[in-house]
């Protein structure tokens, strides 16, 4: 089998390149990969995030029946809003509808005078005592 005979049978066999290859660009050497990471495919994938978010109330804020945290647009201090409580509209419709429903109990009506809840809400500084809003029930 190692005749000539044998080897002219078959045409010599080409070495065709690569489909597409680049010979290597010297401007560009290639750079070793940092020791100090791991390859891309190899870095664990984070299973989760934590987001803080930090909220300040601005001299916009909404004022509710419960202390907002703010900076006081008087004084410049971060504070919490101190609340006080004042009979506003929603209490005396409230005490008006149980008079006018149980005239015979006239006592009962005052009931909503003591609840705070019903209560209109004011908000004030505790540094310099300026009013930051007033939060309305009606």
């Amino acid at each position: 089998m190692a005749d000539g005979k044998d080897a002219a049978a078959y045409p010599p066999q080409q070495q065709n390149p690569p489909p597409y290859s680049q010979p290597p660009n010297a401007a560009c050497p290639q750079q070793p990969p940092n020791p100090g990471y791991p390859p891309a495919a190899q870095q664990p994938m984070p299973t989760h995030q934590t987001v803080v978010v930090t909220t300040v109330s601005s001299p916009g804020a909404t004022f509710r029946d419960t202390p907002v945290m703010m900076q006081c647009p008087n004084c410049q201090n971060q504070i919490t809003s101190c609340c006080s409580y004042e009979n506003g509209m929603l209490v005396w419709i409230i005490v008006l509808v149980i008079a006018l429903v149980f005239q015979l109990w006239l006592g009962c009506c005052l009931i909503p005078l003591c609840i705070d809840s019903l209560k209109d809400v004011r908000h004030t500084c505790p540094v310099c005592k300026f009013q930051l809003g007033l939060y309305k029930r009606l």
